[in-house]
């Protein structure tokens, strides 16, 4: 391996870190414009005691899209969200896989009676 190569390999990281920081930064300033960011701490340690907890807020609050970006966030895996809807479950799955930097059925993925978009490492299904 040269020199110019390594620089150019260190260049290639050095950006990728750069777009990671940035892409963290820009998730954290979402998720605290939600009203349930107050609660962030409340609802994981509630979780990591219960297996099943009920979240319950005002439309728009943020409870189906960044409290299971919580929960991943603090090491669950697993993550299902039931929702009313197939509208619902592809929208807000296709939410959180943009606000997460994830093609959807990658990390987030959603599944209905008739059609689903997952994989092996989905970890937030709607």
């Amino acid at each position: 391996m040269s020199v110019s190569s390594i620089s150019n390999q260190n260049k290639a990281n050095s950006i990728a870190a750069n777009k990671e920081r940035g892409s963290q930064m820009l998730q954290n300033r979402v998720q605290q414009k939600y009203p349930i960011h107050e609660v962030k701490t409340s609802i994981v340690e509630k979780l990591q005691e219960s297996q099943v907890i009920c979240v319950i807020g005002p439309t728009g609050s943020g409870k189906s899209t960044q409290v299971p970006q919580f929960l991943l966030e603090a090491g669950f895996h697993s993550i299902e969200i039931a929702v009313p809807s197939r509208t619902a479950a592809i929208s807000l799955a296709e939410r959180v896989a943009q606000e997460t930097g994830s093609p959807l059925g990658e990390l987030v993925g959603y599944q209905t009676a008739f059609e689903r978009s997952i994989s092996d490492n989905t970890q937030i299904l709607y």
